[in-house]
């Protein structure tokens, strides 16, 4: 996860103000691979993984759901 978040993060796709937008991104780019998630989020190219389910299902579920949780410490 930490090698995601620096490449995504390297690369602009990781908006590190937004909880929901970080968790989503890295939910997605764990489970869907760090390539597929970069297409998602640069030109909406939306992936499955090996289960089928959608790199945009993970990174709107897991990200709405850090949204609504307790912050998280800096």
């Amino acid at each position: 996860t930490r090698s995601n978040y620096r490449r995504l993060k390297k690369d602009n796709l990781i908006d590190t103000e937004n909880v929901a937008d970080v968790a989503g991104t890295l939910a997605a780019a764990h489970l869907v691979g760090r390539s597929r998630m970069k297409k998602f989020k640069i030109d909406g190219k939306d992936r499955t993984d090996a289960n089928g389910v959608y790199s945009s299902y993970y990174y709107a579920n897991v990200g709405t759901v850090m949204a609504n949780s307790t912050d998280c410490p800096d």
